[in-house]
């Protein structure tokens, strides 16, 4: 692409992969970060930013402080990964540009802040006509719900069948799962699902939950079909995306662990791999820590599975930092015998981060 003017909406933390060096068994930590550019009428692009140029724009989104930040990139590719379209940067020929002293970045800068002044204006009425998600029965018909998307998933239906699952928070901060196909989102919502975002939902099932694992506290779920609307919303409210449990209340027994809990992190104090893997040669498949929060409490926790690979890989490379911070999202309170607590991933909604900036 000769290049693409969009406004700076979001930007993720700066992360690494690790990639193979060919021929060797060596593995070279790359960062990269994600962001999202939109234009004028709201249509959103996702991108990543690989190597220095991931750096160049985490400094500068670190330490930037006018309210609207237009880029420009010039010689980036559209790529597909994980079934997702995103713009990413080709190392030593790409480019990005802040707020560049051209025309069109002037006449752009005007415009957003006119829609700005249009999105408040919507939000106050979007607040006075949608139904609360508390409100949700198996008799609602052509509501409109306004949410936060707080978790996306996906989990398989059948052999060849995907489905993605989706957790929103109302404003009130009642929570509802959502179910949509895949083939209804390559149909109609390609890149409309994205944590920490507004959406307001029209025309939807409300069904009750199925099965015996709930990952809300709502008797109901929501269900897609052709006739789901799904628009981008606007929030006046400054309610936090994540609300922490305190490390006390769940040792007290004082938590409903019919479902997840939305938050809990701590400062990570203790960490123990699954001995099966030193002993018999067998995949990593479970990681014992210990978490402590600001009050002294501490939380046993178990990672199992793919969320213990994972965990482990990352906490190896962060483990010359003297203290490492980690949010848990989604994870399940155990009630053990003696009074024993512990917190455990919870299936594929379960997700950890270190050092998030959201906190």
């Amino acid at each position: 692409m000769d290049h693409i003017l969009g406004a700076l909406v979001s930007v993720g933390n700066l992360k690494w992969e690790f990639s193979q060096v060919v021929g060797t068994e060596y593995l070279k930590p790359i960062s990269l970060i994600s962001f999202t550019l939109t234009d004028i009428e709201n249509n959103r692009v996702r991108c990543v930013a690989y190597e220095t140029m991931a750096e160049h724009l985490n400094t500068f989104w670190s330490y930037y402080a006018d309210g609207i930040v237009i880029c420009l990139l010039r010689f980036w590719i559209e790529v597909i990964d994980g079934g997702y379209r995103q713009i990413t940067n080709i190392p030593g020929c790409s480019e990005i540009k802040f707020n560049p002293l051209i025309e069109p970045v002037t006449t752009f800068k005007t415009m957003l802040k006119l829609h700005k002044l249009l999105r408040i204006l919507k939000s106050k009425f979007m607040e006075r006509n949608n139904t609360r998600i508390l409100d949700l029965t198996e008799s609602s018909k052509d509501v409109e719900v306004w949410a936060k998307i707080q978790r996306v998933w996906e989990m398989k239906s059948a052999p060849n069948e995907i489905e993605r699952h989706l957790i929103v928070s109302d404003p009130k901060g009642y929570r509802i799962e959502m179910i949509v196909h895949n083939s209804l989102c390559q149909k109609h919502y390609f890149g409309s699902f994205d944590e920490n975002q507004w959406k307001v939902f029209r025309r939807f099932e409300v069904r009750p939950c199925d099965g015996f694992v709930r990952n809300t506290p709502h008797q109901f779920q929501i269900i897609f079909n052709d006739r789901t609307h799904v628009f981008y919303g606007y929030s006046l409210t400054e309610n936090p995306m994540f609300v922490p449990v305190p490390f006390q209340q769940v040792l007290q027994r004082g938590f409903d662990n019919t479902y997840p809990i939305v938050t809990s992190f701590g400062t990570l104090i203790e960490s123990e791999d699954d001995p099966y893997e030193e002993m018999f040669c067998v995949p990593l498949t479970q990681i014992n820590f210990k978490l402590k929060d600001e009050s002294g409490c501490e939380l046993e926790c178990e990672a199992l599975g793919e969320v213990a690979k994972e965990l482990d890989m990352k906490s190896w490379w962060l483990s010359k930092y003297e203290k490492t911070f980690l949010a848990l999202r989604f994870w399940r309170v155990q009630y053990l015998e003696e009074g024993r607590v512990k917190i455990t991933n919870g299936g594929p909604c379960s997700k950890f981060e270190f050092d998030p900036t959201w906190i």
